[in-house]
């Protein structure tokens, strides 16, 4: 297990995982691997590579209280959904924190530089939690989320007990003024 806190600038954000397996290559450096079961490699900015970036950070943070580590390329490892089949091989992809490439869309070529791309994303992600409003979105999630029977994306409003706004407040000739 791994737990780590990030000290952002919207929140301190606190994150626990599970590295599936955690080598050293020649150089000493920490290679995250992630293996992955019934799902199929995706685009670059997929979750999983966010998840495995989180986990390559807090190593090189020194999650819990550990001493910082110097971190290598993670790799993210589909497994064969039919190993029977003829030719059938796991899938392996590589996501580095250094690259000659801008990595993700984005130009990041130092250590630095990616683990202030994780940090700037567990940001974004603790500032739509901590806002106030939020739209709830149906998706392929909703199967398995714990509180789907009072989202209001799969449960239809009900009338009989929606609380409206009281009064609004709108703009005339510069000033504002309160409508009852």
């Amino acid at each position: 297990p791994i737990k780590h806190v990030f000290n952002l600038p919207s929140a301190m954000v606190h994150v626990a995982g599970s590295i599936d397996r955690l080598e050293r290559d020649e150089a000493g450096n920490h290679i995250v691997i992630d293996y992955k079961t019934g799902s199929r490699p995706h685009e670059p900015m997929n979750p999983h590579v966010i998840q495995v970036a989180i986990y390559q950070t807090a190593l090189a943070e020194g999650y819990g209280g550990r001493k910082p580590a110097d971190v290598g390329p993670a790799e993210l490892v589909y497994l064969m959904d039919e190993p029977h089949k003829r030719g059938a091989e796991a899938r392996v992809i590589s996501i580095s924190p250094v690259g000659d490439e801008p990595w993700a869309r984005g130009a990041v070529h130092t250590a630095a530089g990616f683990h202030d791309w994780v940090r700037y994303y567990l940001d974004r992600a603790a500032r739509v939690v901590l806002g106030a409003e939020r739209a709830a979105v149906m998706n392929h999630s909703c199967q398995f989320c714990p509180v789907r029977s009072g989202c209001p994306a799969l449960v239809p409003p009900d009338p009989a007990v929606d609380v409206s706004r009281e009064s609004e407040v709108r703009t005339t000739s510069g000033s504002q003024e309160k409508e009852s």
